[in-house]
């Protein structure tokens, strides 16, 4: 389970990064520039975790050097 909360934290710390950095976006009364530029800084904030999250797999063999074992699940 262990390595699998890790994969979770990603998503939550990426959700904490996104909405900070939201809270951060100018004001804009152009709603279309607005939306362009949230979702462009959510997308490379959510590309960063994905990052993260593959770096990870490959530093633990997906899990297996941390005990993972599929036949758990199975």
């Amino acid at each position: 389970m262990k390595h699998e909360v890790e994969h979770k934290n990603s998503g939550l710390y990426a959700a904490r990064d996104i909405e900070g950095a939201l809270m951060k976006l100018e004001e804009d009364t152009d709603c279309d520039r607005l939306s362009e530029s949230a979702n462009l800084l959510g997308n490379k904030i959510v590309k960063t975790y994905n990052k993260r999250n593959k770096d990870y797999d490959k530093k633990t063999k997906n899990g297996k050097l941390e005990g993972v074992n599929t036949k758990n699940f199975i």
